[in-house]
């Protein structure tokens, strides 16, 4: 019986061992989210993305937005007297932000990476856009986000420039400059930029970087001062190359503008005789 005892004894302490050389040890809390965590995202993450088109997070929450309190709340009732008229109050009235108490918030990034949706506002008169498209390769070539950014201004009638004829610079070029091909004044030009590899800068590649799991991964929380410094300077090289584009569509912007207020002026006065 005792010469059994041992043997279990034995056993379990061989057990014990080889469960020891089977668990990773994580020198701290980041370790373990970017070698663990970051990994796991990665393996599941076409799981992850089927799982997300089916259930249509446009209008779905698969993740429960936050919830804030509305520092807005009832702002319109306090303007009415003061700087509004009573056709601009009812306005405010009807305005979400304002009537509701809370706020339910979550990243616009889930449903599209460049913030059109704010930038495009009829208020903001806007006339460049600066766009920036960071996603991966796949996205880039779909032209995801102008596409989401188009589908949705047309939705709400937003200006929004027609891309069709400059879709073979887009999915090729470093830097494209799309504008209107009715150069009206008051639909708004975007210098668009993606993340592509420029070989005038380095061989750094951005693109194959995040497909193999580098710092450039969506999942990645650490960055080092080089590594910062590489994908930033990526970014400034292809956009001081862009300048001259840049340059051009400010210029024909103004005399767009321009020609738009004379039109205006010679309307009144022609109005007034």
């Amino acid at each position: 019986q005792n010469s059994n005892n041992n043997n279990n004894n034995n056993n379990n302490n061989d057990n014990n061992n080889h469960d020891d050389k089977n668990i990773v040890k994580y020198d701290s809390k980041t370790d373990l989210i970017k070698n663990y965590f970051g990994k796991t995202i990665l393996r599941k993450q076409d799981t992850v993305k089927t799982f997300l088109e089916k259930k249509n997070i446009s209008t779905k929450h698969v993740v429960s937005p936050v919830c804030f309190y509305n520092y807005n709340y009832r702002a319109a009732t306090l303007l009415n007297s003061n700087e509004f008229s009573l056709r601009e109050s009812r306005v405010i009235k009807q305005d979400m932000f304002r009537n509701n108490k809370f706020l339910h918030l979550m990243d616009a990034g889930i449903d599209q990476n460049l913030p059109f949706p704010i930038i495009c506002r009829r208020e903001r008169q806007v006339d460049v856009i600066l766009a920036f498209d960071a996603s991966k390769e796949s996205t880039l070539n779909r032209m995801d986000c102008l596409n989401k950014g188009k589908l949705y201004c047309k939705k709400y009638n937003l200006p929004f420039p027609d891309f069709t004829n400059f879709e073979d610079d887009i999915t090729n070029n470093l830097y494209t400059g799309i504008e209107d091909p009715s150069n009206s004044p008051d639909i708004p030009s975007i210098l668009y930029i993606p993340l592509r590899k420029n070989p005038d800068y380095s061989d750094f590649d951005p693109q194959v970087n995040q497909t193999n799991g580098g710092y450039c991964s969506t999942f990645n929380f650490n960055f080092t001062k080089e590594q910062i410094n590489e994908l930033s300077g990526l970014t400034k090289y292809t956009t001081l190359n862009s300048l001259p584009s840049f340059y051009k569509m400010i210029r024909k912007r103004f005399e767009l503008k321009f020609d738009k207020l004379i039109n205006i002026s010679k309307q009144q006065d022609k109005n007034q005789n």
